[in-house]
């Protein structure tokens, strides 16, 4: 992650592959889940929906999807693995070590995964077959690794490494002008970078990317921004990369928040795009200094308006909840709670699949 990114906080797991016994995910299925209290959700057209103490909605139907092929996991230890989508069972050995930042990407024919390493000042951008095998560098310089559905153009963050021997940014802009969004067309090789705003960079703040999820048809990118400070600052950007000048700043356009829960202090910690157009997020409250994390809340949500489709889960405020992702068909969902893999189907009570990562995708 970026220089600036919060840490995970709370309870610490030893690194393990801890696979639970295979159920299917409806409101009453058993095993360890983030969803605590009901609650009634009201969304911005006034609306209500009921959740049960699964966190799902109690008028969701149940899609008939089958459950996706492919998962794969960054675990604390920094090897890359494939495991069994049902049991949480690790199945092959991908990356031994050496793996690092908490965003892995599957290529969309599902025949190779885009990772990241530590390399020098900066990350670097990999790629290796779905069962292993020869690794190639894609980006010499980049983290948070996000592919298109075309599989075609590559999205990263580039971002300096302070905390590296020798890496810390400098100059009068405390070297904020140095982070940036990179979208890089693999069939033509073309590499375009987009910073903060001017006047963004001149504060002196860098608002680095943590998390990166490209739209279904390709158009847009969900930029996940952490604090850059205080707690504060948090954001979630749509960004046109084919229009965009920047990543960050006035014009950039941000997801709204429900109808007044900016002013008390909610934010996004993490979004990802739906087959939909609609988002999956992380929503917590509440921002400022010292760091006062009293609610978490994990939302299917409009992009565009300030309305919350469904809340899937409520979160523990003693970790952090990364990771995101959904599969293809928009009825898988998974996350990390702290460490703990949470797999949802079509939005019911989230479920802990395995334990011992810092990254997970479908």
């Amino acid at each position: 992650m970026g220089l600036f990114t919060i840490p995970v906080i709370g309870r610490s797991t030893v690194p393990s592959i801890l696979a639970t016994a295979t159920c299917v995910f409806l409101a009453g299925c058993g095993g360890v889940s983030s969803g605590l209290a009901s609650r009634t959700t009201t969304t911005g057209d006034g609306t209500t929906t009921s959740a049960a103490s699964s966190g799902s909605s109690t008028t969701a139907a149940v899609s008939t999807n089958p459950r996706p092929k492919i998962l794969v996991v960054v675990t604390s230890a920094g090897a890359l693995l494939r495991l069994d989508p049902t049991t949480g069972a690790q199945m092959r050995t991908l990356v031994p070590a050496g793996v690092v930042g908490d965003e892995v990407a599957v290529s969309p024919d599902r025949s190779s995964v885009y990772f990241e390493v530590n390399k020098g000042c900066d990350h670097q951008i990999q790629q290796v077959g779905i069962n292993g095998g020869d690794i190639s560098v894609v980006a010499s310089g980049g983290s948070l690794p996000a592919i298109n559905a075309a599989g075609d153009v590559l999205a990263c963050a580039q971002e300096p490494l302070a905390y590296s021997a020798g890496c810390a940014p400098s100059g009068a802009d405390n070297g904020a002008g140095q982070w940036k969004l990179v979208v890089d067309n693999l069939s033509t090789n073309v590499v375009k970078a987009l910073p903060m705003t001017p006047d963004a960079v001149s504060s002196g703040l860098p608002f680095s990317i943590s998390h990166l999820s490209w739209s279904a048809d390709g158009s847009r990118l969900a930029v996940s921004i952490a604090a850059p400070e205080d707690n504060e600052g948090w954001a979630l950007n749509l960004v046109d990369p084919t229009s965009a000048s920047y990543y960050f700043g006035d014009s950039t356009p941000t997801v709204p928040l429900p109808a007044g829960q900016t002013s008390s202090g909610w934010y996004w910690r993490e979004g990802v795009f739906q087959p939909d157009g609609n988002l999956f997020v992380v929503k917590q409250c509440c921002a400022g200094l010292p760091q006062k994390r009293t609610s978490v809340e994990l939302d299917q949500v409009n992009p565009t308006s300030d309305t919350t489709l469904r809340t899937v889960a409520i979160g523990l405020t003693d970790v952090d909840h990364t990771s995101l992702s959904v599969d293809t068909t928009g009825t898988w969902l998974l996350y990390l709670s702290g460490n703990n893999l949470e797999v949802s189907h079509d939005g019911a009570r989230p479920v802990q699949l395995a334990s011992g990562f810092v990254a997970a995708a479908w």
